[in-house]
Formats: structure tokens, C-alpha cells, sequence
């Protein structure tokens, strides 16, 4: 697993889904640390709701993934267009999980 954290590392190696231990598991999605994607949103972001509380949310609006910042994503690009946020800290659980078999390549 590669950790999002410089757009160097981002530009040299391929995307990979990340199973860090301590972040959440959302189940029917796969998590991508640091990652985000433009365009395809569903209204405003909706701060202050925990991974699972997103979860659910994308699941009642039929979302195909979102970001722990609170964006859900109704339409997602194809992976090579995805790209890297700056993190403050490397360790931090901020990424984007995206819904099991959503095709995004």
C-alpha cells in the first residue's frame, strides 16, 4: 500500500487501495488515503460526520464514493485522474472510499 502524501510519489507509482489499521472499515467500500477526485459531487460537503455516518449516507443517496471531508460523489473519473491532497499529517485517515464495484477506470 502507498500512502498519498507528495505529488512526486503520486506521479511515479500506481494508485493502490489502502487497509490502514487504524482507520475506519466501511463495508461495501474500498479506502484510498489522500486520495480525491474532482467534479462528480453531490451538493455541499457535509462536515463533521464520521466515515460511517458517510457511508451511510452514500448508500441512501446512491452516491458511488466519498471523501472523509464530507463530499459524496455521484459520478468518479477514471483513477488516473484522481489526485493527492496534502496532508498535514501522514497518518491521518483522510482519503476516499469508494463503493465496492463502482467502475471507475
Amino acid at each position: 500500500c502507498r500512502h498519498a502524501n507528495s505529488l512526486t510519489s503520486i506521479a511515479t507509482v500506481p494508485y493502490a487501495a489502502c487497509a490502514v489499521p487504524e482507520c475506519p472499515v466501511i463495508q461495501g467500500f474500498t479506502f484510498y488515503k489522500g486520495m480525491d477526485s474532482s467534479g462528480g459531487d453531490i451538493g455541499n460537503g457535509i462536515g463533521g460526520k464520521t466515515p460511517a455516518q458517510l457511508g451511510e449516507l452514500c448508500r441512501q443517496s446512491g452516491c458511488k464514493a466519498f471523501v472523509t471531508t464530507g463530499w459524496l460523489k455521484k459520478e468518479l473519473p477514471p483513477q488516473s485522474s484522481w489526485r493527492p491532497w496534502p496532508l498535514e499529517n501522514p497518518d491521518k485517515c483522510d482519503g476516499m472510499y469508494v463503493g465496492d464495484g463502482v467502475a471507475f477506470d
